[in-house]
């Protein structure tokens, strides 16, 4: 049996049934770890012994008859970026003056430790996560399982390269402007950002500080269930965070659910099944196959006068580049095929034009801005204290750090109000879209792949098909849907040339981010990505 083919559900079904025990598995993927690490740069560093201790706590309950959760025995892995396990060390994503000991754990990792899940090392991260790639000055290069000359993506690379290369079935992502979606994208992976206010985020002293834009805590994962079942244990209410929402939601049973070939309409319905047009394409749609009537509550099943049955399909807007970012050849064919495949489950697919005053390049910029705000308040009120860290560290930051930092420190109000007026814009342009349809999608990058290079300063290209990009973030289009925080997230859609996976993003109205799951998981029944992982 090979554990690294199997998702981190699956490994859970195996311990909880006692076919093969929490040690065993550890043990396993601590040698995976040691044997395949090397070619990566995955894990910056593992904790073998505090694993194996936790593996045998893990068997002592098993052997007392205990269930002990859907993720028993799994060893995952934590992002060496903001503190996230006590009494382990963060390096904010390989910046030396900054590495201490975490004082807290994360949303995430308490989520899994619940689920019977057992941390086993921290994963790399850009610094501050701020950028679309994984390198640093400390670690280096994360490269993609696919093809090691090329980037994970990032800024969660280090988590997604892990989980691509069988390191560890499941492992934690933070996304603020694409960091969980991006590496999912190069590494052929599922990644999914929740949306504001399902999973909370305690921040202080400030507690509205991971709003400017939105961050999300989360996973990469190899199928959509491990990421609804995470879900299930990450989404509640926190008091302590002003956006946090009562769960709604059991996501974990829900995310099932087919509500769109189950619900009736009348014959009036204006979404009813129709042809797909797709850059001259002409595809008929069909009702959607595959979903078991188990998986259905009785009032969502459908009657059994089929003959009858008027579908409501699920209606997607389908854009190659919101209109404003420069996207190569290769994506945008890849990206269509992809379309097609939702078209073929029954799904009405329709080009939609978005109609963006702000170009990609500025929306980009105001994204940098807002980023790096808190950053630069951690760093001017340490300053404040006696603690120069950027002038007496200057060397363990990357210069684009300081740059966007010198640009902060000068901002006025009116620089802030014009980054509300681009959050307003992105938000008023994506309601448009949802009040005609239930989901957009879209490419999760704009270029294929990125080349790692060798001064630890991996970043995303200065030109696209000879169009001027910001290099940090802007040659992806995951970073529109955190200014106002609707579920979005990438699944596998096909490889480049390079060998290099590409992914389709999937963004949903605010709130719904069951529906989110729920078509990701139509489209993973018709397209099993995890049959194509490396062999390593």
């Amino acid at each position: 049996m090979k554990l690294e083919s199997l998702c981190a559900w699956e490994i859970g079904e195996l311990v909880n049934s006692k076919q093969i025990s929490p040690t065993q598995v550890v043990t396993y993927f601590l040698d995976r770890i040691e044997k395949i690490n090397k070619k990566v740069n995955a894990f910056v560093y593992v904790k073998a012994d505090y694993a194996l201790e936790k593996a045998r706590e893990l068997e002592e309950r098993l052997s007392r008859g205990e269930y002990c959760g859907e993720f028993a025995g799994v060893p995952f892995g934590l992002k060496d970026f903001l503190p996230n396990k006590k009494g382990w060390q963060s390096s904010h994503g390989g910046v030396a003056c900054l590495v201490a000991t975490d004082q807290g754990n994360s949303v995430f990792c308490e989520a899994m430790e619940k689920a019977g899940g057992i941390a086993i090392g921290k994963t790399n991260a850009p610094a501050y996560g701020f950028r679309g790639t994984t390198d640093n000055l400390m670690y280096g290069p994360t490269s993609t399982p696919f093809n090691p000359k090329y980037n994970s993506g990032g800024s969660s690379g280090g988590s997604a390269a892990a989980v691509s290369a069988g390191l560890v079935p499941i492992s934690e992502g933070g996304d603020a402007g694409g960091s969980i979606r991006i590496p999912a994208g190069f590494c052929n992976l599922f990644g999914f950002k929740a949306g504001v206010g399902t999973i909370p985020s305690v921040c202080r002293p400030d507690a509205w500080s991971a709003t400017h834009p939105l961050c999300f805590n989360g996973a990469l994962t190899k199928c959509v269930k491990d990421a609804a079942i995470l879900l299930n244990y990450m989404s509640y209410e926190d008091v302590r965070d002003p956006f946090s929402l009562p769960k709604k939601h059991n996501f974990a049973k829900e995310f099932e659910i087919n509500p769109w070939s189950a619900r009736q309409s009348d014959s009036s319905n204006q979404h009813a099944p129709q042809s797909l047009s797709l850059q001259g394409l002409t595809l008929q749609n069909r009702p959607l196959q595959g979903i078991s009537p188990q998986s259905l509550t009785l009032q969502d099943r459908p009657p059994k006068e089929t003959a009858t049955q008027k579908y409501q399909p699920l209606k997607i807007a389908f854009t190659q580049d919101f209109g404003i970012f420069e996207v190569e050849d290769q994506v945008r064919a890849t990206v269509q095929k992809a379309a097609r495949r939702f078209s073929d489950l029954g799904c009405i697919v329709e080009e939609y034009k978005f109609d963006f005053k702000q170009t990609a390049f500025e929306i980009a910029s105001q994204w940098c801005k807002g980023i790096t705000i808190d950053c630069a308040l951690e760093l001017n009120h340490l300053k404040e204290e006696g603690i120069d860290l950027l002038g007496d560290h200057s060397k363990d930051f990357p210069e684009e750090f300081i740059y966007w930092k010198s640009i902060v420190d000068r901002l006025g109000i009116e620089d802030l109000y014009r980054f509300n007026l681009t959050r307003t814009e992105i938000l008023d342009q994506f309601e448009k879209a949802f009040a005609d349809y239930d989901l957009i999608i879209s490419p999760v990058s704009c270029i294929a792949a990125i080349e790692n290079r060798n001064d630890k300063n991996t970043k995303g290209p200065d030109f696209i098909n000879g169009k001027k990009v910001e290099p940090l973030i802007g040659w992806t289009q995951t970073f529109l849907a955190n200014f106002p925080g609707y579920p979005a997230a990438s699944i596998p859609a096909g490889f480049s040339k390079e060998g290099v996976p590409i992914g389709l993003q999937l963004i949903a109205p605010r709130h719904e981010d069951l529906r989110l799951l729920q078509a990701a998981r139509l489209y993973e029944e018709a397209f099993d990505w995890k049959k194509f992982y490396p062999d390593l």
